[in-house]
């Protein structure tokens, strides 16, 4: 399972790197996150991306696993079972908000998006069917949750999975 945790490293530096260059700044606020949406939009415009993103599963040399499949698999690594806390939050006006929940920190770039590419720092995406593909040694899919803004700590990605 390294491959995850060098994927996740890779991503979270591609984002610094790109904060760096953009040099955007964020807004965070204490409103709870909430109006979570189970399904999975099959077609994302770019007003959709606005809102809250979750890792929804990974594409590890060809096969899917789900989150709840990584965390069992290697529930006695504790960055990755952080790993699933990972968010990211589109907000008005160019910028995302992205929670390493493996580092637990997060940091916020600009973004935007050019058909079924969306750029998030330095990062450039894929829009899949309905899920923004980081593509790396393994493709991670992030699927949208809900139109929420609010940066939250108390927000946790994947509750079914909290101890």
């Amino acid at each position: 399972m390294k491959k995850i945790k060098i994927v996740t490293l890779i991503f979270v530096a591609a984002l610094a790197v790109g904060m760096l260059a953009a040099c955007s700044g964020g807004n965070s606020s204490t409103d709870s996150q909430t109006d979570v949406v189970t399904e999975v939009q099959e077609e994302v415009p770019s007003n959709g991306l606005i809102g809250t993103w979750i890792i929804d599963h990974a594409k590890i040399d060809g096969s899917n696993y789900t989150i709840a499949e990584i965390a069992a698999m290697y529930k006695d690594d504790p960055d990755l079972a952080e790993f699933t806390d990972s968010y990211m939050i589109f907000k008005d006006g160019g910028s995302v908000y992205f929670y390493s929940g493996m580092d637990e920190f997060g940091l916020t770039v600009e973004w935007s998006q050019d058909g079924d590419t969306v750029t998030i720092g330095a990062m450039e995406c894929k829009l899949e069917d309905g899920y923004i593909v980081l593509e790396m040694a393994s493709n991670l899919y992030f699927a949208k949750v809900s139109d929420n803004q609010t940066i939250d700590d108390s927000f946790v990605a994947h509750p079914e999975l909290a101890d």
